[in-house]
């Protein structure tokens, strides 16, 4: 996996490179874009090499029947687009003692989602249904908190987000979840 990525990251510097020269854009530029977009990638990839048999500690799993998972709604952008209510009360929870700037929900194809931010950090609170139907029993959840970022990951390279105020964000939002009745725990990743 991690020499496919690679390959791939290749054939788009070469790509750019020939690209470059077309347009007549400086070949540094270009050759350090590139080299960032190799760098940025391979940690990536390294990273989820490395952790591929650990849970994922930035999710969550649990199961409710708290929030509605049995109706679909006209405004979903899928069938099963379920979490506003489960995003809207989460978000409230976590308003209530919140070091961080939180924006309303807003809807993804794959659930519903808020912004936490605080000093120019930015993290993504994301609620994902884990069924692929409407259920009569209670739904699985998976709730996930992980850094804003853009097509390159930089943050993963340079580091350049809060991690103690993630981990604080995580903490609280695990801790809410786990002191609510009605939710209960599944596990992580």
């Amino acid at each position: 996996m991690l020499l496919l990525g690679a390959a791939i990251q290749l054939v788009g510097v070469l790509f750019l490179g020939a690209l470059a020269r077309k347009l007549g854009v400086s070949k540094r530029l270009v050759l350090t874009l590139g080299a960032l977009a190799l760098i940025s990638t391979g940690v990536w990839f390294v990273r989820a090499f490395r952790r591929r048999n650990e849970p994922d500690l930035s999710i969550l799993r649990v199961e409710t029947d708290l929030f509605e998972h049995r109706e679909i709604k006209p405004h979903f952008i899928n069938p099963c687009c379920f979490g506003e209510d489960f995003a809207g009360w989460l978000r409230g929870e976590l308003s209530k003692d919140s070091e961080f700037r939180l924006t309303e929900p807003w809807q993804e194809d794959w659930g519903w989602g808020f912004e936490a931010s605080r000093d120019g950090d930015c993290f993504y609170v994301t609620l994902h249904y884990g069924e692929k139907e409407p259920v009569d029993h209670s739904a699985r959840w998976a709730v996930a908190i992980d850094p804003c970022r853009g097509w390159l990951p930089l943050h993963d390279v340079l580091g350049r987000f809060d991690r103690p105020a993630l981990q604080r964000l995580r903490d609280r939002t695990w801790q809410i979840l786990g002191d609510t009745p009605g939710i209960r725990v599944v596990g992580h990743g």
